[in-house]
């Protein structure tokens, strides 16, 4: 059950599992934001073992901004409608490192 005393742990368990992936394990390859998105909210309902009550939305309609420009929140989770958990992904795409030239 996401709710207040539970949401973060529950967060912090599945982006620790999905980190595993990525730089441990390293078989979770990924070319878009979107697929962090899908294997974090995967990772948070087999935590809360596929639980008929926990609601997935992904890139919800949040609004507009001064340029009416679509904001889109990436991902809100819940298990009770009155306590919702919103989720801002930012992923690193491509490396920043500076590659030199042998």
């Amino acid at each position: 059950m996401l709710d207040g005393a539970t949401w973060e742990n529950t967060l912090r368990t599945a982006w620790g599992h999905l980190r595993d992936r990525i730089e441990i394990r390293r078989d979770l390859d990924f070319a878009h934001e979107h697929t962090l998105q899908f294997h974090l909210a995967w990772e948070v309902a087999r935590l809360e073992a596929f639980s008929d009550m926990l609601g997935v939305r992904f890139e919800m309609h949040c609004g507009e901004d001064a340029h009416d420009e679509t904001i889109r929140l990436d991902l809100l989770l819940w298990t009770d409608p009155t306590f919702k958990v919103a989720v801002e992904m930012k992923a690193p795409i491509r490396s920043t490192r500076a590659r030199t030239r042998r």
